[in-house]
C-alpha cells in the first residue's frame, strides 16, 4: 500500500480508495472518460458523412427553415412532431444553414454537449471519475446510440433537455425545482410526445419532494400546465384541427402492423446490451440498499419507463427508447457506487468490449458509404441546371435544399406528404396533396425538376395517414406521367435527378 494512503475500515474500503485514494485512480477515470468523450466523437463524424439516410432527415432541416421564413407548424405546412424542435433547431441552422450535413453537425454538438455536461455533473456528484468514465465507454461504445444521436432526427436534442430537466430533482428549493422541471419538461415534450412518459416521472419526484416541504398541490399541479398552455398552445390554437391530426390522429390512424412487444424490446436491448446488463444486474444485487427517494433512482425510473412506454404503445421501432439512456446512465452511476472492489469495472470493461462487438455484427446496414458527398454532386447538378427560383418536386427535401431550391408547395413531409384516402380539398387543408394532384403537376411539367431516391419505397408510396403503400398501378403511373415530360439528367448511387424537357 502507498505511504500515503492510510488503510480504511469497513465494507466500503475499496470504494474510498477508488474514490479518494492515490491520484492514479482518479487520473485514469478522467482519461478513461475523454477518451470514451473521443470516441464517440470520431464515430459520430464518421456517422455524418457515413451514415446510412433516414427517411425524416430532410422534412425535419426542412422545416426548420420554413418556420425561420415566418411559417407556422400545422398552419402553413404540415408537421407530424410537437412544434418546438423547428424553432430550437432553427436558430442555430440559420447560422450555419439548413441542410442534412448541418443538421448532422448539429445533432453532434448537441449529443457531445449532453455527454460532456453530464460527465461533469455525476463527477463533481459522485466524485467517482472512474466509474463515470467505465460507464460512459457503455454508451460511447454503442454505434447505434451514436448513429441515432447524429442523424437528422429528434433525439440528439430531446435527450439533452431530459438530462437538463432531471437536473432540477437536485435544486434543493421546491419552487425553483417545479418551474425548471416543468419549463424544460415541457421543452422536451414539444420536440417529441414520446418523451412525456420520462417527464412525468421526473416532475413526480419533485412533486414529492415539494410536497413534503409543504406546497400546495394547486402548485404543483398547476405548474406544467402553466408551461404547456404558454408553450405549446399557440401553435394548437393557431389551427386546432391541424394541430390535432398531426400530432395526434395521423400516428394512431396508421396501419403500420405493430411488431411484438418481445421483439421491440430484444432490439432495444440490442442497442446497447452492456448499459442495459449493467442496469438489471446492479438493480438485482443492490436492491435492498437502494434508496428510492434519490434524484439518481428517480431518473432511472425515469428512463426505465419511457423505455417501456416506447416498446408496449408505439411498439414499432426500438431506435424510439435512444432519447431515455443518458437517464439510465445517471441511475447506474449510483448503483455502480454500491459495489466494492474492482469487479464493477472489469464488468463494465467486458461489457464495453460486447457492446461495440454487438453494434458491428448486429448494424452492418448503418454504413452508408459518401452518403453526404452523393447529396452534394446531385445538388450541384440541380442547381447547375435550375434557375434560382425553381421549385423541386420531390420525397427527399435535402437535395433540393443543398442546392438552394424551393419544393413544391403541399410536400413539404417529404415521401409522407401523398395520400389516396381523401379528397383534394381535406389533402389541401391538412397541407399534403392527393395522388390524382401528383399525377397532374407531373403531367403538366409545372416543376422544373423531380428529384427521386433509388430507394423506392420512400418515393412518395406511402398512403397518408394509413401509411399503407400504393399499389403497382399507382407506381407504374407516377413513372410514366415522368417520362413523358421529364428526362433523367443525373444519377448517383442513392439519387435521380429529372430535368424538365424543353
Amino acid at each position: 500500500m502507498p505511504k500515503n494512503v492510510e488503510p480504511v475500515a469497513g465494507a466500503h474500503a475499496s470504494t474510498k480508495l477508488l474514490a479518494s485514494g492515490p491520484w492514479s485512480f482518479r487520473t485514469f477515470g478522467y482519461i478513461i472518460l475523454i477518451f470514451s468523450l473521443i470516441m464517440f466523437l470520431v464515430l459520430a463524424i464518421w456517422c455524418v458523412e457515413h451514415g446510412m439516410p433516414n427517411a425524416d432527415e430532410g422534412f425535419y432541416a426542412l422545416s426548420a427553415q420554413l418556420v425561420w421564413k415566418g411559417q407556422l407548424p400545422y398552419r402553413d405546412f404540415a408537421y407530424t412532431q410537437t412544434p418546438l424542435l423547428p424553432y430550437l433547431q432553427g436558430a442555430a441552422m440559420e447560422l450555419i444553414g439548413f441542410g442534412a450535413r448541418q443538421q448532422r453537425w448539429l445533432n453532434v454538438f448537441w449529443s457531445l454537449s449532453m455527454l460532456v455536461g453530464l460527465g461533469w455533473y455525476l463527477i463533481w456528484t459522485t466524485r467517482r471519475p472512474l466509474l463515470v468514465g467505465c460507464i460512459f465507454m457503455l454508451w460511447c461504445g454503442s454505434l447505434p446510440l451514436v448513429y441515432y444521436s447524429t442523424i437528422g432526427k429528434s433525439y440528439a436534442l430531446t435527450q439533452l433537455i431530459l438530462v437538463i430537466a432531471a437536473w432540477g430533482l437536485w435544486l434543493r428549493r421546491p419552487w425553483v425545482a417545479l418551474v425548471w422541471i416543468s419549463f424544460f419538461g415541457v421543452l422536451a415534450v414539444g420536440c417529441r410526445l414520446t418523451s412525456l412518459p420520462a417527464v412525468c416521472v421526473i416532475y413526480f419526484g419533485a412533486a414529492m419532494q415539494a410536497r413534503q416541504q409543504k406546497v400546495a398541490w394547486l402548485v404543483v399541479i398547476g405548474m406544467p400546465l402553466v408551461f404547456a398552455l404558454c408553450m405549446l398552445g399557440p401553435f394548437y390554437a393557431a389551427d386546432p384541427v391541424n394541430a390535432y391530426f398531426w400530432t395526434w390522429q395521423y400516428h394512431t390512424s396508421s396501419l403500420l402492423e405493430k411488431r411484438p412487444v418481445w421483439r421491440v424490446g430484444f432490439d432495444t436491448l440490442l442497442i446497447s446490451p452492456g448499459l442495459f446488463t449493467l442496469m438489471f444486474v446492479g438493480v438485482w444485487v443492490c436492491r435492498r440498499k437502494l434508496r428510492a427517494a434519490t434524484p439518481f433512482l428517480w431518473c432511472l425510473l425515469a428512463g426505465m419507463v419511457g423505455i417501456l412506454a416506447n416498446i408496449v404503445v408505439p411498439s414499432l421501432y426500438a431506435e424510439y427508447t435512444v432519447i431515455f439512456m443518458p437517464l439510465l446512465i445517471i441511475g447506474i452511476t449510483e448503483i455502480g457506487g454500491l459495489f466494492t472492489g474492482r469487479t464493477v469495472y472489469i464488468a463494465i470493461a467486458i461489457l464495453t468490449a460486447a457492446t461495440f462487438g454487438a453494434s458491428v455484427l448486429k448494424y452492418p446496414d448503418l454504413y452508408a458509404p459518401s452518403y453526404l458527398s452523393r447529396v452534394d454532386t446531385a445538388a450541384a447538378f440541380l442547381e447547375k441546371h435550375t434557375d434560382r427560383g425553381a421549385e423541386v418536386l420531390t420525397p427527399i427535401p435535402e437535395v433540393a435544399l443543398r442546392a438552394g431550391r424551393s419544393h413544391v408547395p403541399g410536400f413539404e413531409m417529404g415521401c409522407f406528404s401523398l395520400t389516396g384516402e381523401m379528397s383534394d380539398q381535406k389533402a389541401v387543408s391538412l397541407g399534403i396533396r392527393t395522388y390524382g394532384q401528383l399525377l397532374h403537376l407531373i403531367e403538366s411539367g409545372e416543376p422544373a425538376a423531380i428529384v427521386f431516391s433509388f430507394n423506392e419505397v420512400w418515393n412518395f408510396n406511402w398512403s397518408v395517414p394509413s401509411l399503407i403503400l400504393f399499389n403497382q398501378a399507382s407506381k407504374e403511373g407516377v413513372i410514366k406521367a415522368i417520362g413523358k415530360r421529364y428526362y433523367v439528367g443525373y444519377y448517383n448511387d442513392y439519387y435521380i435527378v429529372c430535368l424538365r424537357r424543353k
